[in-house]
């Protein structure tokens, strides 16, 4: 509507292949998990198997609407996008023109937080009157070795999905 974007259903893309119990790397996790949903990046839902379960076949009416973007988009606006299954806060914290497979776009700048992952996320969101144009996701964590559980370092993860065309 006019004064905000907010997501009121999903519905998944079909059959969805078994998920491995085999979890000894990121790779792994990444190639065979494909019952991933859109209102999260990729990269936080491997890291909280489980909680994002949801019916592949059918389209799931949302009891508690996800408020994804208020408008206008003025720095210094915030918002609650959600509260379950926790707590998601958004923060238009400016605009620059950012460089996409659509060409360059000056878009509002969303900074997403939750005390869930509190310090060890960057999620950025820059947005123009088109829609999405591009998201970053940046996250320290830790790194285990083919030895065991045990941390052997850090890694840094970026996941970046980006407009590659839009078709008038």
């Amino acid at each position: 509507n006019q004064s905000s974007c907010s997501e009121v259903a999903y519905s998944g893309a079909g059959h969805v292949p078994p998920v491995s119990p085999r979890k000894s790397s990121i790779s792994d996790r990444v190639t065979t998990n494909r019952s991933l949903i859109l209102f999260l990046p990729m990269t936080l839902q491997r890291m909280l198997p489980g909680m994002f379960q949801f019916q592949t076949d059918s389209t799931i009416i949302r009891q508690d609407p996800r408020v994804v973007y208020m408008y206008p988009m003025s720095q210094g606006d915030s918002w609650t996008s959600f509260t379950s299954p926790f707590l998601q806060t958004r923060e238009v914290v400016g605009s620059e023109s950012i460089q996409t497979g659509v060409g360059s776009r000056y878009c509002a700048k969303i900074k997403t937080d939750s005390p869930m992952f509190a310090g060890s996320i960057e999620w950025f969101d820059y947005v123009d009157e088109q829609g999405l144009m591009l998201r970053s996701l940046t996250m320290e964590m830790l790194a285990s070795g083919p030895d065991g559980p045990e941390p052997t370092g850090m890694i840094t993860v970026l996941e970046r999905a980006e407009l590659l065309s839009i078709t008038q």
